[in-house]
């Protein structure tokens, strides 16, 4: 349930999001496709919060963010 909600959270502001909003998308959503989109839309804050996240999201983000 509360993948779901940050997930909703994550398409209702992601048009007008703020480096806040960000910053909570990149620390709370469990949702790989999700994380990389995050990713590509702001290479520069999943360098800086890639190692707050467990494990298995910073090696798919440090994988992504190494490459561009």
């Amino acid at each position: 349930m509360i993948r779901r909600l940050v997930e909703a959270h994550y398409f209702e502001n992601l048009a007008a999001s703020n480096s806040d909003q960000i910053e909570f998308w990149f620390r709370e959503l469990r949702t790989p496709g999700l994380l990389m989109d995050g990713a590509q839309a702001w290479p520069e804050a999943a360098k800086q919060f890639a190692d707050l996240m467990p494990q298995v999201r910073t090696r798919s983000l440090g994988q992504l963010t190494s490459a561009t």
